[in-house]
């Protein structure tokens, strides 16, 4: 890598960064930021284990993408990792 491509490449690491950071502070606070999963994303993974669900068991509203925004309001965060990893913990009423 030569150093000219280094430098382009930095701004765009810290900028990376940065946003990662942000992502993680606001679960710290325990909010589930929309930057962290899109809300097409989180309708496709709401709609697929709710699949998975037993009987007589159902998320609080029902998986539909116009109840999304719902969910940003009701679901908690928590993150662990080292440092290498980050794993988010989402807990889905």
């Amino acid at each position: 890598m030569t150093i000219r491509q280094l430098e382009l490449a930095v701004p765009q690491l810290t900028q990376q960064i940065d946003k990662l950071m942000d992502a993680i502070q606001s679960i710290i606070v325990v909010k589930f930021p929309i930057n962290l999963i899109n809300p097409t994303a989180l309708h496709n993974t709401l709609k697929n284990a709710s699949l998975h669900l037993p009987a007589n068991y159902e998320l609080i509203a029902e998986a539909r993408i116009e109840n999304i925004h719902l969910y940003y309001d009701f679901i908690t965060v928590a993150a662990i990792g080292d440092a290498h990893h980050i794993k988010i913990i989402l807990n889905v009423p």
